[in-house]
């Protein structure tokens, strides 16, 4: 977890070096998850970075915040997320294999919502910030052309040796 909140910030210095960067920032229907990837696109938007967050509408809170919000229709209830989160806690369930059956129907509304991937493939962002849980559907959606994919690798180039 230090690990990847060490990452996380790192990300946020290099990118507030560049210039003002187009962010999507995907998030699962866990709240917590959410959260945290809302306060990086938080602080990415005070950064001068134009942000999107594409979360469920069990996450509606991060509305209001300064950046764009794109929501998708769930058939996931915070209940159902509180449910089953409790019986892996009890089970010592570090995996939450209680709430893939969530997991995958939440994915699944991503992936059918037509209108809101054809408005994400629209956007052309420069920069994807993912939740784990999510990330492979996510990117799925993510198709960049050859030039895109190249001025992307470019500017990760620059990022990488302005770290070491």
């Amino acid at each position: 977890m230090v690990v990847g909140l060490w990452l996380v910030m790192n990300a946020i210095a290099c990118v507030q070096l560049s210039s003002a960067a187009k962010i999507a920032i995907g998030a699962s229907f866990y709240h917590s998850h959410t959260q945290v990837l809302a306060a990086i696109g938080e602080e990415l938007h005070k950064r001068g970075h134009s942000v999107t967050v594409i979360t469920s509408t069990t996450n509606h809170f991060v509305a209001g915040k300064g950046y764009n919000v794109l929501f998708y229709e769930t058939p996931v209830t915070q209940h159902d997320i509180g449910s089953c989160t409790a019986v892996a806690l009890k089970k010592n369930d570090v995996f939450i294999t209680t709430c893939m059956k969530h997991l995958i129907d939440d994915n699944k509304a991503y992936l059918n919502d037509d209108s809101l991937l054809q408005q994400i493939r629209a956007e052309k962002f420069g920069l994807k910030i993912l939740d784990l849980s999510t990330s492979q559907v996510y990117m799925s959606v993510y198709e960049v052309e050859q030039q895109d994919q190249d001025a992307n690798i470019e500017e990760l180039e620059k990022v990488a040796s302005s770290i070491k």
